[in-house]
């Protein structure tokens, strides 16, 4: 496996033409860069610089590695830019699932809300009665599920799942949510928005979900 420190000395040495201005301009000492320069011709059993002078020029195998590490540098640059300009964003997929009432009254409020504070989440959702819908989140498939868990018929949860909320004074209505792979945050998000539209809807009069 490359490692990028020791592509980053060789790409320093073909573009300031020594190993002192590949030293200067990656705040090493000469010593250091000729180590990583060292390391990497191990790595890939070719030479790859050769005594030039008082100093080194690249054989043609380490100009052709120089290019090459150019174009993975310059890609891993611009993947650390993406992740930073999305640091602050809710982002990804996410499955969410209701029961009748839910998927037509309560959670199409927490969609809209997530699309328009979040643009770059994108969002399924769609009806499910309750233990299909805890089986899915269970296996994977759903991020969320809103269901129903009656007193006189409780729900069984597993484990794995979090509940969001357990209100069964209206009608037991509650949010689960299980950790699958999806950032936390988005999760934390999304899992706030669907709890606000369920509890604004259990405020209004006369409602039961059903």
């Amino acid at each position: 496996m490359l490692q990028l420190e020791r592509l980053q000395a060789l790409y320093a040495v073909s573009t300031f033409g020594s190993v002192t201005g590949a030293a200067a301009a990656l705040h090493l000492t000469p010593s250091a860069v000729s180590q990583q320069l060292a390391k990497l011709q191990r790595d890939v059993g070719q030479r790859l610089v050769e005594p030039y002078g008082r100093g080194v020029r690249l054989t043609a195998a380490g100009t052709l590695l120089a290019r090459r590490a150019h174009a993975i540098l310059s890609e891993v640059e611009n993947a650390e830019s993406e992740l930073d300009r999305q640091r602050n964003h809710v982002i990804g997929d996410l499955e969410i699932a209701g029961f009748a009432t839910a998927a037509r009254a309560i959670l199409p409020q927490a969609v809209a809300r997530l699309r328009k504070e979040h643009e770059h989440l994108r969002l399924r959702v769609s009806e499910r009665q309750p233990d299909e819908a805890i089986r899915l989140v269970v296996a994977g498939h759903l991020d969320i599920a809103l269901v129903n868990d009656w007193m006189d018929a409780p729900l069984v949860v597993p484990d794995a799942i979090e509940r969001l909320l357990d209100d069964r004074e209206h009608a037991a209505a509650m949010a689960a949510r299980a950790r699958r792979f999806v950032e936390e945050r988005t999760l934390e998000r999304a899992g706030d928005q669907v709890e606000a539209a369920l509890l604004e809807y259990l405020s209004r009069p006369a409602r039961v979900p059903a």
